[in-house]
């Protein structure tokens, strides 16, 4: 559908329910998705909560958050690698996105560990930078897999695809063959560093099966705390709603 067809069904059905659950990704021109998801509250009448956009996933994130919180007993002064990995998916960087800026928020360091081909958008980064001087925490980028990972508490690994090449993923398999050695396996990460990553899980392509399947991991978890997430969110919401305030997370 054109964007005005897909806004205007939107309001046409806002008005009859209680809370709007939107999910909006644009294959065709990055960014476009998330464009449109600003203006959906323009739209509605109704509590709107925005699941993912082609730049943005703030529930995925905040589930891979609750997971290393608990775990870690916290996520202040926490230092966590939000790494790229080796794999043949190559989805979108949306809750690597959202991860950088949420737990900056919850002031946790942050450390961006991925190839100079496979970047996270540099909106984001900047954005990131901010957030962290006014946190007073810390967020750095490296592009080198070894040794970028002996002082974290945690890492948060994806394959995610090339911005740059938004329109031809075809081309994300010639330039991930060079770095078939983002490989994740126990002994690449310390001994007491907690690691996560959402579906698909490529075992043998990203990490071992041993890390995976291995008491570091959180990854066998990652719907539990998806769902837990979204009804935490939308009790909320309805909470919020029910004293007449319109509640809207885009």
């Amino acid at each position: 559908m054109m964007s005005e067809e897909i806004l205007e069904r939107l309001a046409g059905f806002s008005s009859i329910v209680d809370i709007v659950l939107a999910a909006y990704v644009d294959y065709e021109t990055f960014g476009a998705g998330r464009m449109l998801t600003e203006s959906f509250p323009e739209w509605t009448h109704s509590p709107l909560l925005s699941l993912r956009d082609d730049v943005y996933a703030h529930q995925s994130a905040l589930a891979e958050l609750l997971g290393l919180s608990a775990r870690m007993g916290g996520l202040e002064n926490r230092r966590i690698a939000v790494s790229w990995g080796f794999g043949s998916a190559f989805g979108l960087p949306t809750t690597a996105h959202s991860l950088i800026l949420t737990a900056l928020i919850m002031g946790a360091n942050l450390r961006v560990v991925a190839p100079d081909k496979f970047s996270l958008l540099r909106r984001v980064m900047r954005e990131g930078a901010k957030v962290a001087n006014s946190a007073g925490g810390q967020l750095e980028e490296v592009h080198e897999f070894k040794g970028s990972f002996r002082d974290v508490d945690a890492v948060f690994a994806f394959n995610w695809c090339r911005l740059d090449d938004f329109n031809h993923p075809e081309r994300n398999p010639q330039y991930a063959s060079e770095f078939k050695d983002w490989y994740f396996t126990s002994e690449t990460l310390p001994s007491s560093c907690v690691f996560t990553t959402e579906p698909p899980l490529q075992t043998e392509l990203m990490t071992s099966k041993e890390l995976l399947q291995g008491p570091a991991s959180l990854a066998t978890t990652w719907l539990g705390r998806r769902v837990a997430v979204l009804a935490a969110t939308i009790v909320w919401m309805a909470q919020r709603a029910a004293g007449d305030d319109r509640v809207v997370l885009v």
